[in-house]
């Protein structure tokens, strides 16, 4: 890569085609990270596929047992559930869950 090639935050055009340097280390080869992502994003997407199948029939799963709940209750003429306990449900269906941290390979990502 010459310098007119090169980013406007790439820095030193001097070392323009040396692999950037982190925590003392050479950073990884682009071309072998696109190659790695290459080999690894289709499982992940099949992964991810799965996993949000499950949470569509999990959350489905869930409004049909509220559905029969009101019903039931409807039906035996029963009082609502406490406010605290609605609203403490409420609470835990709209909050997001715990998130995992993304792999350390996100870090060498450029910022743009």
């Amino acid at each position: 890569m010459n310098s007119a090639d090169a980013p406007a935050d790439a820095g030193n055009t001097a070392d323009a085609d040396a692999p950037p340097i982190a925590h003392g280390e050479a950073a990884a080869d682009p071309r072998d990270q696109l190659a790695k992502l290459r080999r690894e994003l289709p499982a992940r997407v099949e992964l991810a596929e799965g996993n949000y199948q499950k949470a569509v029939d999990a959350s489905h799963a869930l409004m049909t047992d509220f559905e029969e709940a009101h019903r039931l209750r409807v039906q035996f003429k029963e009082e609502c559930l406490p406010p605290e306990q609605r609203i403490e449900w409420m609470k835990k269906l709209t909050r997001p869950g715990p998130r995992r941290k993304p792999a350390s390979r996100r870090s060498n990502r450029r910022k743009r």
